[in-house]
């Protein structure tokens, strides 16, 4: 892919930033910098960083990441194993046919709201009216986020013209 003369222009440029946290990280905004720095680090260090470089370079005590990660094994076990079922839940789907249509929907739907904490099967999802307002919502902020991360890239121009007159239809 080649870059348009703008998309070069921001790349030049980037020199200078700072670093924001992004919404629903796990870490205080304070904590941006230094995570951010030490990344970047990492990065004119190695090259191109993977999660497993970040882990190493996080070991010591001393690692300005070290208090993000959970060192204590028997804790991290057991975040590994919900991590595991959420992927199990995420990953399962259900084939709806009806005559000659197919339709694929997950298994089941997570549903974070007020009235409902956890996973629901994806027609109970669809059928109450707060559970499937709430995955519209957050259906959209999803959009929203997508558009933001890609305004950037001017082959994406279309796509984010149609997000902008997009209006969802009440039911």
């Amino acid at each position: 892919m080649t870059q348009s003369s703008e998309e070069s222009f921001v790349i030049k440029i980037i020199m200078k930033y700072n670093f924001i946290v992004k919404e629903g990280a796990t870490f205080a905004k304070k904590k941006a910098i230094v995570y951010g720095k030490f990344l970047m680090n990492l990065n004119s260090n190695i090259g191109e960083i993977t999660p497993n470089d970040i882990v190493k370079a996080s070991i010591p005590v001393s690692a300005p990441t070290h208090d993000y990660f959970e060192w204590d094994n028997t804790i991290a076990g057991d975040k590994y194993r919900l991590h595991q079922a959420r992927e199990l839940i995420n990953h399962i789907q259900i084939s709806v046919v009806s005559g000659r249509n197919e339709k694929i929907y997950p298994l089941f739907i997570n549903v974070n709201n007020s009235e409902h904490k956890g996973y629901n099967y994806f027609a109970t999802v669809l059928n109450d009216k707060e559970s499937r307002d709430y995955i519209l919502k957050q259906a959209l902020q999803q959009i929203q986020t997508w558009k933001e991360k890609y305004k950037n890239y001017s082959e994406f121009e279309p796509i984010i013209k149609v997000i902008n007159n997009f209006k969802i239809k009440q039911h």
